[in-house]
C-alpha cells in the first residue's frame, strides 16, 4: 500500500526531533557544570534528569522511536544493564542504593543515545555544532579558571597545575576536550567553505587539553582525529579547495606550535613520569585480573570496584592508597559483572561498528564521521581510565555514537 506523508506530517516531524536535540544539549549542559564526577549525588542528579527530559520527549514524539526497535546494540545494552542489575542484587553484597545508581547511570547513557539516533540530518549537524561549541566554552573556561582559582565552581583539591574547569579528574576533562576536537573537525572537513567557527572550537579544545596534562586524553584524541581525517581522504581524496587547503594547513601548522607549547609544559611533565608509573599501574591490572579469576562468573557487583578491590589488592599497588576504579573500562566492567555479563557489551559493540560502517557508506554529511572519531576517542582513552563511567562524559560518547545510528533514522 502507497504511503502518502501530508504537508502537516512533513511539516512537523523537523519539528519533533529540534525538540529531541535541543533537549539532549539541555541534559549535556547540565552534565557538563553538575555531572563532572562520580559521586552518587552527581550521577543521581544527572542520570534522572536526563531520563525526565527524555521520557517527555519520547511522550511528545513517539513515532520517532519506532526504528530504534530494530537496534540490536541498544536492545543488547539495555539486557546487560538489566543482568547487571540482577546478577548484583542476587549474587553480590553491594548495598542497593550503589547498585541502583550505577545503573541509573548505564540507562541515562542509553537515553543519550536513544534521543541522538532519532534525530533529522539537520539536527544531527546542528547537534555537533552544540557538541564543540559546549566543550570549547568549557575549555575556555578551565583556562581561564586555572588562572584565577576562585572562579572555580567547587574547591579544587588535587592536579593545582592541571586545568580541570569544572571536573575533579583532569582525565575526565580531556575526554570531552577530544569529542569536542573530533566534532568541530568533522565540521571542519564537511563544510565546502573555510569555516572559522570550526577551526576555533578545533583550536580551544586541542589547546585545553594540552594543559590537562593528560597523557591518555591526548593519545585517544590525536587517535580519533586521525580517523576522522582518514575517512575524509577515503571518502573524497586529497583533492581539497584552495581556501580550504590554506585553513587547514594554518590550522595544522598552529597545532604543531601549540603542541610544542603544551608538551614543554603540563603534558610533558606527565610523559617524563610514565616510567616511573607504568610497574604500579601494570600491578594494579594483575590484580584486577587475579580478582576476576577468583569470582569469574557473577563478579563483586556493579558500582562495587573502590570497597571490593580495597580489600583484594596487594602490596605491589600501595596499600595505603584507595584506588576507585581499575584505569581500565573493560577490566572494571570484567570485574563487577563477571565474565557472562560483560559478553552482553561486547557483542553490542560488535553490532553497533556493522550499524557504523553502514552509516559511513550512506551518510554523506559529518556526523557517521564524528561518530567514528568519538568512539575511537572514547574507547581507546577507556583502555587506560574509567572515564565513560563520568556522566558529563558517558552521555555525550553515547550520543555522539547515536549520530551514526540515526542514519537509518526517519527524516
Amino acid at each position: 500500500m502507497l504511503r502518502v506523508t501530508t504537508l502537516a506530517q512533513a511539516t512537523t516531524q523537523p519539528r519533533d526531533t529540534i525538540w529531541l536535540g535541543v533537549s539532549l544539549l539541555v541534559v549535556l549542559v547540565f552534565g557538563a557544570v553538575l555531572g563532572t564526577d562520580a559521586r552518587p549525588h552527581s550521577v543521581f542528579s544527572t542520570s534522572a534528569l536526563a531520563l525526565v527530559v527524555f521520557g517527555l520527549a519520547a511522550f511528545i514524539t513517539p513515532n520517532k522511536f519506532n526504528h530504534l526497535g530494530r537496534d540490536r546494540a541498544l536492545i543488547l545494552f539495555c539486557a546487560y544493564v538489566v543482568a547487571a542489575l540482577a546478577v548484583t542484587l542476587m549474587f553480590s553484597e553491594v548495598s542497593g542504593p550503589d547498585a541502583l545508581n550505577a545503573s541509573l547511570a548505564l540507562t541515562g547513557f542509553a537515553a543519550a543515545y536513544v534521543a541522538a539516533a532519532s534525530l533529522c540530518d539537520t539536527c544531527r549537524t546542528r547537534l555537533l555544532w552544540g557538541i564543540a561549541a559546549l566543550v570549547s566554552v568549557l575549555g575556555v573556561y578551565g583556562l581561564v579558571a586555572h588562572q584565577m582559582p576562585e572562579l572555580y565552581l567547587a574547591k579544587k583539591i588535587y592536579n593545582h597545575h592541571a586545568v580541570t574547569a569544572t571536573f575533579i579528574n583532569p582525565n575526565h576533562l580531556a575526554t570531552l576536550l577530544g569529542f569536542g576536537s573530533v566534532a568541530a573537525l568533522a565540521l571542519l572537513l564537511s563544510d565546502t567553505r573555510p569555516n572559522a567557527r570550526a577551526a576555533i572550537f578545533l583550536a580551544v579544545c586541542l589547546y585545553a587539553l594540552l594543559q590537562t596534562g593528560s597523557r591518555a586524553g591526548l593519545a585517544a584524541t590525536l587517535l580519533g582525529l586521525s580517523s576522522v581525517l582518514l575517512l575524509r581522504v577515503w571518502r573524497r581524496g586529497v583533492s581539497i579547495s584552495f581556501s580550504r587547503g590554506t585553513l587547514l594547513a594554518a590550522g595544522l601548522i598552529s597545532l604543531l606550535i601549540v603542541s610544542a607549547i603544551g608538551l614543554a609544559s603540563v603534558t610533558g611533565e606527565r610523559f617524563a613520569n610514565l616510567a616511573a608509573e607504568a610497574p604500579i599501574r601494570l600491578a594494579l591490572y594483575g590484580d584486577v585480573i587475579s580478582a576476576v579469576a577468583s569470582a569469574p562468573v557473577t563478579g563483586y557487583g556493579i558500582g562495587s570496584f573502590e570497597g571490593a578491590f580495597r580489600m583484594l589488592q596487594s602490596e605491589a599497588v600501595n596499600m595505603d592508597r584507595a584506588w576507585l576504579s581499575a584505569h581500565s573500562a573493560p577490566l572494571e566492567t570484567l570485574f563487577e559483572t563477571g565474565v557472562i555479563v560483560f559478553l552482553l557489551p561486547f557483542a553490542a559493540f560488535i553490532f553497533y561498528a556493522k550499524r557504523l560502517l553502514i552509516g559511513i557508506e550512506r551518510d554523506t554529511g559529518p556526523a557517521s564521521v564524528a561518530a567514528l572519531g568519538i568512539l575511537a576517542t572514547g574507547l581507546s582513552h577507556s583502555l587506560f581510565d574509567n572515564t565513560l563511567s563520568i556522566p558529563a562524559v558517558g552521555m555525550t560518547f553515547a550520543a555522539g555514537l547515536g549520530l551514526a545510528r540515526s542514519v537509518g533514522a526517519p527524516t
